[in-house]
């Protein structure tokens, strides 16, 4: 595991001052996904490849830890949603994508799943990187997604 302690802890949420809030997912939603609210009102996986749509904010679905819900516990559509929206300096657990290697200090952004990616590097921190690397992390033979821990930029 890349960040034991935070699978021991259960916690997406790891150092964040931001915002709280909840909403219905509008279809299947893990906790660690970057989500935004759709034009029904509803929240989605965030669809933008390379970044978040101009006007909309950086949305991280969290665990319901009230109804004994732990990080692999997906929400369907209709369930209600616990997110926040991390500012600059907040550390997260996000979802990184299978195959990726990731050194500390990569910039990453959104690939247009729910999870995240290494950013190009023609990017620079304002151009869709929403956050930075805290660990190492290689997925090259993984099979599957693993959570890796993130600022926020």
């Amino acid at each position: 595991m890349a960040i034991g302690d935070t699978r021991k802890h259960n916690r997406i949420d790891l150092i964040v001052s931001g915002r709280y809030d909840e909403g219905r997912a509008g279809g299947a939603i893990s906790p660690g996904a970057l989500i935004e609210k759709n034009s029904s009102g509803t929240y989605v996986v965030q669809a933008d490849d390379g970044g978040i749509a101009e006007g909309n904010e950086c949305i991280v679905a969290s665990i319901d830890a009230l109804q004994g819900k732990t990080m692999d516990d997906a929400y369907a559509s209709g369930d209600l949603v616990p997110f926040f929206i991390p500012k600059a300096g907040d550390v997260v657990a996000l979802r990184l994508k299978d195959g990726e290697v990731i050194t500390t200090d990569d910039y990453l952004t959104s690939d247009g799943t729910g999870q995240v990616r290494l950013a190009v590097a023609a990017q620079s921190p304002i151009e869709g990187n929403l956050f930075v690397a805290m660990e190492a992390l290689d997925l090259t033979s993984n099979g599957t997604f693993e959570f890796i821990k993130a600022r926020k930029v």
